[in-house]
């Protein structure tokens, strides 16, 4: 007891510093984090290739099946083309003893085997056309049983044969009654007649002469070899094994081909009874031969057949192994790395710390001119030294900011001033020529000159941006009444605008530039009396403003052109302006369009969003204060 309460005192004592709490929280920091990933990394990674190998499996099974399911359905096609043959049928369907088909003996010359033109050969002749088609070796091994209907001794080609031969083996009884097609196995047979290894089987009747009880027989071998290696190259590893399993347990095809055509319970699989599962896909973890090993099967439902795959799991980890031993040896580096990065780090840390409560105890309000110049490290204190630094002279800078921005304040107090005093003369002085006009009796003057005092106080509207649209057209009213004056009889105009929409808002200086553009362009080259029409109709939630006129008109493309390439500048600028400050507040789908008139002039189509002026410049006043 006393040992252990002396060794923690000198622990206590030992590790009181900096630099030796370092050294140890840098050896368990770098002990725990790698101990904890190194076996969550080994744990999920087993699991993610397991799982990753299961998918890969249940993929080449599935691509497995449907080529399997492929090439007996291309036999089916073939045989399908076989028996519907006219001359097949034929063949099929001639009986002796009915008198209706005589006429094959003429037709095909059907005579015993002295002449060697036997019905054989014809039989002989069709099955070799249509299985030509087959790409593959067994069109060797396709074979015809025919039943002897009458027409004498057959002289029977190398794959034509007389159905008695296999009447009286086992497997006969099993084939179906009516002309389904069925897959069957058979044994190795020193009969090289009969039919061998997996073959597709079909019954095939006179389809013109149904009084007939015999059939005749084709089978056609299914390409094993093929499947074999199809087998081997969905191996998910060297030492994986996949075999094929039929509905009577046989192994029909391997990777491993000395266990090919025998029974699972002649082999090492009869120890593994998930084999025999019929569910669609199964994966388990077995021992197989003293070896842990992933076990994989599904089923070919059509017909009865199993697929299965033996994976051993140090195949599948082995990646997983070199891994952790590489793990290991990090971790010891880390330690090494650790304990000498602690040792470095600890004489580094207590200086700039110090430096920094220095410096920090002679900061105050009367001495902010203070900086830490003498530390030349790049790292982190550097970071903070750097930045403390640079924070006590935008304190400094501040300050001064701050008495400069008062002066200028206080200059823009008075220039404001002096602005609302400006206006206000002028439209006091505006107000004196009206009275003097209508003093005089000169309305023209008068007209003009109110006209005037309504196109600057809307042109200004106390400095907003966004006004109501009736006043945007008051003050476009007021520019066209100047004009009107300016131009007797030349320039006339409407304005007509939905009650609905006056309230609505729009940004200032729209329509102006406009009408200004449609006079100075269009109407005075004419040298003829010119019409200007502005109509203002709501549709749906748009607001649409056209300004029609009847001058001499312009190429409308350029106009669009130039109004939405930012790369002018030097042409209708003002105009680019408007449709500028149109896409600005209310967004790209709002601005102008022109059009061309029939018979002449343009029209400037507008369109904007129906938003009321108290909305929107809440909207535009919120903006600002941001």
């Amino acid at each position: 007891m006393k040992k252990i309460i002396s060794i923690l005192k000198y622990c206590s004592v030992k590790f009181s510093t900096i630099k030796n709490q370092l050294i140890l929280f840098f050896i368990i920091l770098a002990i725990i984090p790698t101990g904890i990933i190194s076996s969550i990394f080994y744990t999920k990674s087993t699991e993610n290739l397991t799982k990753k190998t299961q998918n890969i499996l249940q993929m080449n099974f599935h691509l497995l099946e449907n080529n399997i399911l492929k090439e007996i359905n291309l036999i089916d096609k073939v045989v399908n083309q076989i028996y519907l043959d006219d001359k097949m049928i034929d063949l099929l369907s001639y009986s002796p003893s009915t008198r209706r088909y005589f006429y094959l003996f003429l037709k095909y010359k059907f005579v015993n085997d002295i002449t060697g033109i036997t019905q054989s050969s014809e039989f002989e002749n069709i099955l070799n056309t249509y299985t030509s088609t087959l790409d593959y070796s067994n069109q060797s091994q396709a074979k015809l049983y025919v039943y002897n209907n009458g027409f004498g001794t057959y002289k029977f080609p190398s794959n034509v044969f007389d159905l008695s031969i296999v009447q009286s083996t086992p497997w006969y009884v099993d084939v179906p009654a009516d002309s389904s097609p069925h897959i069957m196995y058979f044994p190795k047979s020193q009969n090289r007649n009969l039919p061998q290894g997996v073959n597709y089987v079909r019954r095939l009747y006179g389809l013109k002469n149904y009084n007939l009880t015999f059939s005749t027989l084709v089978t056609i071998e299914l390409p094993m070899d093929e499947i074999t290696n199809m087998l081997t190259s969905l191996k998910p590893t060297k030492g994986s094994q996949l075999f094929l399993i039929n509905e009577d347990n046989i192994i029909i095809s391997s990777t491993q081909k000395d266990l090919i055509f025998t029974s699972c319970k002649d082999s090492y699989l009869s120890s593994l009874p998930d084999i025999y599962s019929e569910n669609s896909f199964t994966t388990n973890i077995v021992d197989n031969m003293s070896t842990k090993t992933l076990l994989s099967t599904t089923s070919i439902p059509n017909f009865n057949w199993k697929i299965v795959s033996l994976t051993p799991l140090n195949e599948i980890n082995q990646d997983i192994y070199q891994i952790q031993q590489l793990i290991k040896l990090v971790v010891i580096i880390i330690l090494l790395f650790s304990f000498i990065i602690a040792l470095f780090l600890a004489n580094r840390i207590s200086n700039p710390i110090k430096k920094l409560i220095s410096s920090m105890s002679s900061l105050d309000a009367d001495n902010l001119y203070v900086e830490i110049k003498d530390y030349h490290f790049n790292d982190e204190f550097s970071y903070l030294i750097n930045h403390y630094n640079a924070t006590n002279k935008k304190i400094r800078d501040l300050i001064k900011m701050l008495t400069e921005t008062e002066k200028l304040k206080k200059e823009a107090e008075f220039k404001a001033l002096q602005a609302q005093i400006n206006p206000h003369f002028l439209y006091n002085t505006l107000d004196a020529v009206n009275w003097l006009s209508l003093k005089y009796d000169a309305e023209d003057i008068s007209t003009m000159v109110t006209s005037l005092s309504d196109f600057f106080r809307y042109s200004l509207s106390k400095g907003k941006t966004i006004i109501p649209l009736k006043n945007e057209l008051i003050q476009t009213e007021s520019y066209l009444t100047i004009q009107k004056i300016r131009f007797p009889n030349i320039i006339d105009y409407s304005i007509y605008c939905d009650d609905a929409i006056k309230e609505c808002s729009i940004v200032k200086l729209t329509l102006q530039p406009l009408v200004e553009n449609a006079i100075i362009h269009g109407i005075e080259p004419t040298d003829e009396p010119g019409f200007i029409g502005i109509n203002c109709i709501k549709k749906e939630d748009t607001i649409i403003i056209e300004v029609q006129d009847n001058g001499i008109g312009a190429d409308v493309d350029t106009l669009n052109y130039l109004l939405n390439n930012e790369s002018i500048h030097n042409r209708s600028y003002g105009l680019k302006n408007v449709n500028q400050r149109i896409k600005n507040y209310y967004g790209e789908s709002y601005g102008i369009l022109f059009t061309e008139n029939n018979p002449k002039g343009l029209t400037a189509t507008i369109t904007l969003p129906c938003i009321t002026y108290e909305e929107m410049d809440k909207n535009v006043n919120n903006d600002n204060r941001r």
